[in-house]
């Protein structure tokens, strides 16, 4: 079998933890040689990574990142569209490596899973994968581990079931010290286990005002950690 790219990963059963690129895509690519940039300049004692909802700080979470992070300071790594998979190529090729941050916060999996290429066993196996290379890549920083975000308006949606699964087996999983699981679910869930349009419009990204709830809930943590 040839060597995956994101229109086979789906065929490969252990998809989430295979690094594969998005260098056709130049925006992606153009975000990617910025990341390499930004690591090599360093700088920050925080590092975000992950997907879009990461990349979101830099936009309709702006407020939020100015007011609470911006000054510790920290720096963004998020790429929309990304999984796991992505990640552990990006870390490959020259992002968060050879600068050592005092704390990684991670979000990402839930484009394995909205992109049909895994399920939530899979998801997970990628996660503990792209923990497991930062650990690599600074020993002795802290990773503030996000459980993925609800997704999917109704809790008996097949996706958010998924979600829920790879979630559970991350926190299952054992991790060493300097890992610590978040689980942010109860900002954006209601009682019902809906998700209000208020601060998911369409049910996966985030609105200035839940960006600033997690802000809010995340940065005593990240204080913490430091």
């Amino acid at each position: 079998m040839s060597l995956p790219t994101m229109e086979t990963l789906h065929q490969f059963p252990d998809a989430a933890t295979i690094p594969v690129h998005r260098l056709a895509d130049l925006g992606w690519r153009e975000r990617h040689e910025a990341y390499v940039g930004q690591t090599i300049r360093g700088g920050y004692r925080v590092a975000f990574i992950g997907d879009s909802i990461t990349e979101g700080w830099e936009s309709t979470g702006r407020q939020a990142w100015d007011a609470h992070f911006a000054p510790i300071p920290s720096a963004n790594f998020g790429i929309g569209g990304d999984g796991t998979y992505n990640l552990l190529w990006r870390f490959a090729n020259g992002e968060v490596r050879g600068y050592q941050p005092d704390v990684f916060v991670l979000l990402i999996g839930t484009n394995n899973i909205g992109w049909g290429i895994c399920d939530g066993q899979q998801t997970a196996a990628g996660i503990v994968a792209v923990v497991q290379a930062l650990s690599d890549i600074a020993p002795v920083a802290r990773v503030l581990l996000h459980e993925i975000l609800p997704r999917a308006e109704h809790p008996d949606d097949p996706m958010r079931t998924e979600v829920e699964l790879a979630n559970r087996l991350v926190r299952e999983y054992g991790f060493g010290p300097n890992v610590s699981l978040m689980d942010n679910s109860h900002l954006f869930l209601r009682p019902d286990g809906t998700i209000p349009v208020e601060l998911m419009p369409d049910f996966l990204h985030l609105t200035p005002e839940a960006y600033d709830m997690w802000a809010e809930s995340l940065r005593p943590h990240i204080l913490g950690a430091l």
